[in-house]
């Protein structure tokens, strides 16, 4: 990080500061299959198989499922980011730096969670689109027939992320944003955050892996991915006295997998 605590020095009567813009938090981990106050440096998210009921005859035994069990581990990583503040440095600011800088921090270590979520999502490749033009309607039937085929529940839990041209693009079909075929309080346009359609709440998120022209949106049921919690964001401030300073740091500790691919779906596309 740039040590150019200078340029916020106040000039004139200042008493604001502008926070670059920035993803304010996680969105993801809320949407994963959690699991919290974890102890160790891994964890395990267990997997219970399908099974078929069968007749009985009268009088003999009930025919046994023997489901399977597949545990599948979830690490946990830690992350920290801190920022030191001079004692003399803050009487020539107008400004709360102490805070502003706190605000921040907590901003980047709750994008940490979003980008090991998002690391989890890229990771479960089996099932994908094609990546010819624009997120299209037919990628997104092609998701649902897919869906519906595999047995994911269709239970309020499927979502799906786009980036902000892939949000565009769904703009740009009817069955998305016009009044002809969803109700005045499901418009895109009006100010929603996030929109249920095809049985996928979907949302926008800046942070989407991109390769070259090629993005990768998501699309998964809650219980496909798990998302394991040990520490959540905090944020300290202490005085250091040899330095003179105060020492924002903020911390967390998490980690996220893929369960199972058969509630993941990439929905790939272009992008200018």
């Amino acid at each position: 990080m740039a040590n150019d605590i200078d340029d916020s020095f106040s000039t004139q009567f200042e008493n604001d500061i502008k926070l670059a813009y920035q993803r304010m938090g996680a969105k993801l981990p809320d949407t994963f299959r959690r699991k919290n106050n974890v102890s160790g440096s891994a964890t395990t998210f267990q997997t219970l198989g399908k099974g078929e009921a069968g007749p009985k005859g009268r009088n003999s035994q009930v025919p046994m499922i023997n489901f399977s069990h597949a545990p599948v581990a979830c690490t946990i990583v830690d992350a920290y980011g801190g920022q030191m503040i001079d004692k003399l440095d803050e009487l020539k600011q107008e400004h709360d730096e102490r805070q502003a800088v706190a605000s921040s921090i907590s901003a980047a270590i709750g994008r940490a969670s979003d980008t090991r979520c998002i690391a989890a999502l890229d990771a479960a490749t089996t099932n994908q689109t094609a990546t010819a033009a624009a997120l299209t309607k037919a990628k997104f039937e092609e998701v649902y027939e897919f869906f519906g085929n595999a047995e994911v529940p269709d239970d309020g839990d499927r979502y799906c992320w786009v980036s902000p041209q892939g949000w565009t693009d769904l703009m740009n079909i009817s069955e998305f944003s016009q009044n002809e075929y969803v109700s005045e309080s499901e418009l895109p346009w009006r100010g929603l955050r996030a929109k249920s359609w095809m049985s996928f709440t979907i949302a926008q998120h800046s942070g989407l892996t991109k390769a070259a022209a090629i993005r990768t949106s998501h699309c998964y049921h809650r219980s496909a991915l798990g998302f394991a919690s040990q520490a959540e964001a905090s944020v300290d401030i202490t005085w250091q006295g040899k330095e003179q300073a105060y020492l924002i740091v903020g911390s967390i500790a998490n980690g996220a997998v893929a369960i199972d691919s058969d509630g993941i779906y990439q929905m790939r596309h272009t992008e200018a």
